[in-house]
């Protein structure tokens, strides 16, 4: 990519998006990003990340055993979610904060 100062004028600058695989959530992706295009005569216009999640890939989920959402708890729906979209089982950690989230959500519902 060029430098900053060969194309000085920001609407002379090319528009950029960024496309990554990723194997689970990166919170500082865009500050990641950014860092690495500092200096750079480019125009950020959108950070796409997508996810190396094995949905339909060994063929298990097809789609042909429906179940019903009331019979899944929030977590196993969580989980299922989780898994189908990073393609790797949710760990501890980040079970126990959606456990506080839901907490929470329940708690305000339940309030006048």
């Amino acid at each position: 990519m060029p430098n900053i100062d060969l194309l000085a004028e920001p609407q002379r600058q090319p528009w950029l998006e960024v496309r990554v695989t990723l194997d689970e959530p990166q919170p500082d992706l865009r500050h990641q990003v950014e860092n690495a295009l500092q200096g750079k005569a480019v125009r950020l216009v959108r950070i796409a990340a997508e996810y190396a999640g094995n949905r339909g890939a060994d063929g298990e989920e097809d789609g042909s055993t429906l179940i019903e959402l009331d019979q899944l708890t929030p977590q196993e729906l969580f989980s299922r979610a989780w898994l189908d979209n990073y393609g790797n089982e949710v760990d501890e950690q980040t079970l126990k904060d959606f456990a506080e989230l839901l907490q929470d959500v329940q708690l305000e519902g339940e309030q006048p």
